[in-house]
């Protein structure tokens, strides 16, 4: 509810760490060849320690690009989890066969809907949706999918399937990676 755009109390953060360590996460597992359109890899400096100090924010401000600034030590920390990550051959194998980032829209009860899914999978056993999260901490999440909103996630992207596919899918698996 923090977040949502529904809530009369939202405070947009904008920028935040969170938000470009967690596209950066997704853009180097699922779609690495996007990467040079989407960010600039910057020397880490003084004053760059989070991107709410002020150094960080003029730099965002003055940068004209419209790719997100990534310190040097973000990219090779992602890069070190990202290798680890897809090092598990229960990974490779939830990986393998994937179709990435499948934007759908589409019209329910008379209702715009759209979704933007991080990978499908078709089985011969159904259609498998994998969704990639990147967490602080892994704590929250061990106590279930919904404390971390994911439920929502499962619904509107099996509505999104159906959608397109014209059918409900079998399964979905969360990759839930923590720093």
């Amino acid at each position: 509810w923090k977040k949502c755009v529904f809530n009369p109390n939202r405070v947009d953060e904008g920028i935040t760490d969170a938000l470009v360590n967690g596209r950066l996460a997704h853009t180097l597992l699922l779609e690495p060849n996007k990467f040079d359109d989407e960010y600039i890899i910057i020397p880490d400096q003084r004053g760059f320690s989070s991107r709410k100090t002020q150094a960080f924010q003029k730099a965002i401000e003055e940068n004209k690009t419209g790719k997100d600034l990534v310190l040097q030590s973000e990219f090779d920390s992602w890069i070190h989890r990202i290798k680890t990550l897809v090092s598990y051959d229960l990974v490779k194998s939830i990986l393998k066969g994937i179709q990435i980032e499948k934007p759908i829209i589409w019209q329910e009860k008379g209702l715009t809907l759209k979704a933007k899914l991080d990978a499908v999978k078709n089985t011969p056993q159904g259609i498998v949706l994998i969704e990639y999260k990147t967490t602080s901490t892994i704590e929250k999440n061990v106590k279930g999918i919904d404390l971390g909103g994911y439920v929502f996630d499962v619904g509107m992207q099996s509505k999104a399937i159906e959608a397109l596919y014209g059918q409900t899918p079998t399964k979905m698996i969360f990759l839930i990676q923590s720093s």
